[in-house]
């Protein structure tokens, strides 16, 4: 097997036609999920025989979906650029490439290559959503927002020879009409939990959130029963909904619970902190199958909140929120996140002691990410507040703005102590014994991995090596 290129060497290569491509029969596609680049420039991958036993593959559900979408004529071959080769010499005569913002350099990379070869080449997803006019010079056509609709027009245009630049839908699909994702294209030779949708969009507007961008500032859900159709045809004991925010409808959630209670699947999913307000459906939730709900805390400061539009969550009621989520069972898996303008030097240690005291089972800490096409994102760079435009450095542990007390290397410095200090052993074996939460076994087995990723200097969210570790 011969190595993979350096891609993202020809990341700028420009000259390529941009008139539409001359009609073809479509006989085969390959979709990729694109990774991102480390701060080397070297594609973020796992494939070494150490991580696929540590790093559990929590799946994306967009391209199966996008699969599922295709004429049956049409043969579909999918790859995760995080773990799997890219087949360039593929004889798809139609590449279709799924990024997200921090993907920039190495999805427009991978559309040149491509492109190259001769290949039509389509991208969708928040890059191009967010960012088309970084990319519209490197494909030939993008999607922007959902895909539902817009996938199959796509592929008939090609064969009419009739493809358009850009592919918006003019209204949202309709959920009532998705049909089972292609879980066949999901590798199973390494831990994998499967993906499975049940909402999409979110009812808040939370100042530095593009979900509300990207769905069009809704919130929708689908059929239960058509979610139970899918976790079947998943036919995994692990899953995890890829929803935004799968709980906010609390009928909804009682139809589904009751719906999935005898599917012996575990799963997780991301939620608000409003689920502690009904103890009733969170005890539907553990019975369920329910073990973990990653909640978006963001911040232990209530003027912080204010400032992102936030502040339904409240500070003085965490407490008795993390205690109702545990007592029913399930473990909290908190969504933290550094470099808010009320931030100090204090507040990373200051976070960990208070999470480590309500025995919050796992914590995942981010870097506040201000999106350029987001209200915080909008407000910062008409602020003259951004110091960085590169958008692969908008991710962990980049600090693309100016914060009004810090600087970037004690945000940097603060952040990494922070992950060392919450995943070391005493950490974790304080909260685990302080959590009232069931299934401690799996709880700590979890913080363990997440302990040895960071030893390794990887970000856990990520698949790679962080950026600049002090």
């Amino acid at each position: 097997m011969t190595p993979e290129p350096r891609l993202q060497d020809r990341v700028f290569a420009t000259g390529f036609p941009q008139q539409r491509p001359a009609a073809r029969r479509i006989h085969k596609v390959l979709l990729i999920h694109s990774a991102h680049l480390d701060e080397r420039g070297a594609v973020v991958k796992a494939d070494s025989a150490y991580d696929r036993l540590t790093i559990g593959n929590v799946a994306e559900l967009a391209l199966p979906l996008l699969a599922a979408l295709t004429p049956s004529r049409i043969q579909v071959a999918k790859v995760d650029d995080y773990f799997d080769r890219i087949p360039l010499e593929s004889d798809a005569q139609v590449v279709g490439i799924s990024a997200q913002v921090m993907a920039r350099s190495r999805a427009i990379a991978l559309a040149n290559e491509f492109r190259s070869r001769g290949k039509i080449v389509v991208m969708g997803g928040y890059l191009p959503t967010m960012h088309p006019e970084e990319v519209l010079d490197h494909v030939d056509a993008i999607c922007m927002g959902e895909g539902d609709d817009a996938w199959p027009r796509m592929l008939e245009d090609i064969e009419s020879g009739n493809l358009h630049r850009v592919y918006k839908a003019s209204q949202l699909p309709d959920l009532t009409k998705l049909p089972v994702p292609r879980y066949d294209l999901v590798r199973r030779d390494r831990f994998t939990t499967m993906p499975v949708q049940a909402t999409r969009g979110c009812p808040f507007t939370c100042g530095y959130c593009s979900i509300i961008e990207f769905h069009g500032h809704t919130y929708r859900h689908r059929p239960v029963d058509h979610i139970v159709r899918d976790i079947r045809a998943a036919n995994s004991r692990f899953m995890h909904f890829v929803d935004d925010n799968l709980m906010e409808d609390r009928n909804f959630c009682r139809e589904l619970f009751t719906g999935m209670r005898d599917l012996g699947v575990l799963w997780g999913a991301q939620v608000t902190i409003n689920v502690a307000k009904d103890p009733e459906i969170l005890r539907m939730a553990y019975r369920a199958g329910c073990r973990f709900l990653a909640i978006g805390v963001e911040t232990i400061s209530q003027g912080n909140l204010a400032r992102v539009s936030k502040d339904f969550n409240r500070v003085d009621r965490y407490a008795e929120a993390f205690k109702t989520i545990q007592d029913a069972g399930i473990g909290v898996h908190a969504l933290i996140m550094f470099g808010l303008p009320e931030d100090t030097p204090s507040t990373f240690s200051t976070t960990v002691d208070y999470l480590e005291e309500h025995g919050v089972a796992i914590a995942e800490f981010f870097i506040m990410t201000p999106y350029p096409k987001t209200p915080e994102g909008r407000r910062l760079l008409e602020e003259g507040q951004i110091i960085d435009h590169d958008l692969d450095h908008y991710r962990e542990t980049y600090v693309v703005f100016k914060h009004p007390t810090m600087k970037p290397r004690e945000i940097k410095e603060g952040y990494w102590q922070t992950l060392r200090n919450f995943y070391s052993l005493r950490s974790i074996l304080t909260r685990i014994w302080r959590g009232t939460f069931r299934d401690k076994s799996e709880h700590l087995l979890f913080n363990l991995a997440y302990m040895g990723k960071i030893k390794r200097g990887i970000i856990p969210v990520y698949f790679g090596r962080g950026n600049d570790d002090p």
